[in-house]
């Protein structure tokens, strides 16, 4: 809570810097209209949405009480990256653009919320220099990383309409002339030309951002493949489409690698058989060799793929069922092919194929550490990779 404490008096600072820069902001010769103008509206409306946010979470943490005891195998933290992010525009206005009707230039940006308190921003981008098409294209990439698997990211996109104060109509003094003026009459041309009204609330008053939210959109894991997203909020005379487009991929970091030697089951010829294998689990597969440089040089005799896993959890085998000790079991389904006949250790199911793997170790403490991380592996398949087989 310090740490957040101190960031919240740190974004407090920025709102100040940010509402005195706009408060000096009065007239063309002083930035008025200005891009300058815009880029600190947007950094005080990002500023304001950082501390708000570090204060729901201060006081979401005081009020917490009792935490939820952990699950026995936590999944591990992924990674996800956001480009090719695309605002597609409305026809209209698009031709409203092109016979010049709508003067006013249309700015935009982006913030992407992850968590309570992570934000990010994109660049502003504007109708008339960041069009391709009929899409505003925003040339940022987010990398969010050390996620857990169910996340939840908000992109939220602001706008503010802004026209820009045309130099060619601002008075600017004859140096000759000044020269010429008395000091009486120098005074008097200064406050005759000096129309330009400051801040209401003084030059050190607070100021909320001209930028407005126009549009939400909510991303977890399962709209990784996807990459068009309906906008919630648009308003109707908005010139977006309501609609989003960008490119997502998620990457988990599993680190769960386990080697040696094991001895499988197998049906050879209507016969139960035991091979003795060396063993490499590596992103969640399962590979086998008859020696252990093989790994190096040769392809795997068996590919054990865990995303088709159906066992809830890997166990080790009852002596009832397999007089081997140190024993484990998993089992695996697969689509039917043709061919396929029951046997020890397949079982045909109709349209598919459900497979067991009797997978013995050498000893005790190797069998349990092969079963802690195959179940480790297990989890992190079943949380990132959405094609993953449930029990």
């Amino acid at each position: 809570i310090g740490g957040m404490m101190e960031e919240i008096q740190q974004q407090q600072r920025v709102i100040q810097q940010a509402s005195a820069a706009l408060n000096c902001c009065y007239d063309a010769h002083h930035g008025k209209g200005s891009i300058t103008e815009l880029e600190a509206e947007k950094l005080l409306l990002i500023a304001s949405e950082k501390r708000l946010a570090l204060l729901a979470e201060v006081q979401a943490l005081k009020s917490r009480s009792v935490t939820e005891p952990p699950q026995t195998v936590q999944p591990c933290l992924g990674n996800l990256t956001i480009r090719n992010l695309r605002l597609p525009l409305r026809t209209e206005y698009i031709f409203s653009m092109a016979s010049k009707k709508d003067c006013g230039g249309h700015y935009y940006f982006l913030l992407v919320r992850c968590g309570p308190t992570r934000i990010l921003a994109s660049h502003l981008a504007s109708t008339h220099d960041s069009l391709s098409g009929d899409s505003l294209v925003f040339s940022d990439e987010f990398k969010l990383v050390d996620l857990e698997s169910n996340f939840d990211i908000t992109i939220e996109v602001y706008s503010v309409v802004s026209y820009i104060v045309s130099m060619v109509n601002v008075y600017f003094p004859d140096p000759i002339a000044i020269q010429s003026l008395t000091p009486r009459k120098l005074r008097s041309r200064s406050h005759m030309t000096m129309t330009h009204t400051s801040s209401p609330g003084g030059p050190n008053a607070i100021r909320i951002s001209s930028f407005s939210l126009i549009g939400a959109v909510s991303i977890n894991l399962n709209d990784v493949k996807s990459e068009k997203f309906t906008l919630q909020k648009v308003p109707f005379l908005s010139p977006i489409s309501g609609h989003f487009a960008c490119k997502i991929e998620a990457d988990f970091q599993s680190n769960v690698e386990q080697r040696g030697f094991l001895t499988m089951f197998d049906d050879v010829g209507g016969l139960g058989a035991w091979h003795r294998r060396w063993c490499a689990l590596i992103r969640g597969v399962l590979f086998s060799w008859t020696y252990p440089d093989d790994e190096k040089y040769k392809e795997a005799l068996c590919k054990i793929d865990l995303t088709s896993c159906i066992s809830e959890r890997i166990r080790t085998v009852e002596r009832i069922m397999c007089a081997r000790p140190n024993t484990f079991e998993l089992r695996t389904m697969r689509p039917r092919r043709h061919g396929d006949k029951d046997n020890l250790i397949t079982q045909d199911t109709g349209s598919v194929i459900t497979t067991k793997h009797w997978l013995a170790a050498d000893t005790k403490d190797e069998r349990i550490a092969w079963i802690e991380s195959m179940n480790q592996a297990l989890a992190d398949v079943r949380a990132w990779d959405t094609n993953a087989l449930k029990p």
